[in-house]
């Protein structure tokens, strides 16, 4: 009995050891420092902050601070909180959230914008249903935060609740 209760046991740790691994190194992090995007149409959300045509992801021109969120995504929201705090303080740089969530029956647009208009900053929030922008920024953790020169490289990225420092100095490091 005891030679399968320790079979069991090794078992069961390596199903948790080979889970931790997969979902730990299963996202590498994203895109690479200084490497350029090509821009996402992104469809606006009906918010006061978007346009009421296609968004471009990263916007060109502009040092831009990506988010990706999702509704269901509880480090969103203070992910949020984090991105509004350096958003005050950054006036002539171009913040835009983006979910790339399956809206039908249970979520709905109206729902999105609800959550929105709860948690979320004064910016732009679009949709990318088939999820372009997290393949090209190389993630598919949320939540995410990027920061793209004015030229679409990035020069910071990272996945999880961020450091208003780290975005901050990040968006310096874009100007120049």
């Amino acid at each position: 009995m005891q030679r399968r209760e320790l079979l069991a046991g090794l078992s069961g740790g390596a199903v948790v050891g080979v889970g931790g691994y997969v979902a730990f190194s299963a996202d590498s992090g994203g895109t690479a420092r200084g490497e350029q995007i090509d821009p996402v149409a992104v469809d606006p959300f009906e918010t006061p902050s978007s346009p009421d045509d296609a968004l471009s992801v990263p916007i060109a021109g502009s040092v831009t601070v990506i988010d990706l969120f999702a509704t269901w995504c509880q480090p969103c929201k203070p992910a949020l909180e984090e991105l509004r705090t350096v958003q005050a303080a950054e006036t002539d740089v171009q913040f835009v959230s983006v979910t790339n969530e399956v809206l039908s029956g249970d979520l709905s647009r109206a729902d999105v914008i609800a959550w929105w208009e709860e948690f979320g900053g004064p910016w732009a929030v679009g949709h990318d249903p088939e999820g372009t922008l997290l393949a090209r920024l190389g993630t598919s953790a949320l939540p995410y935060t990027a920061v793209a020169d004015p030229d679409g490289r990035i020069v910071w990225a990272e996945k999880g609740v961020p450091d208003t420092q780290q975005v901050t100095e990040a968006i310096t490091d874009a100007r120049s």
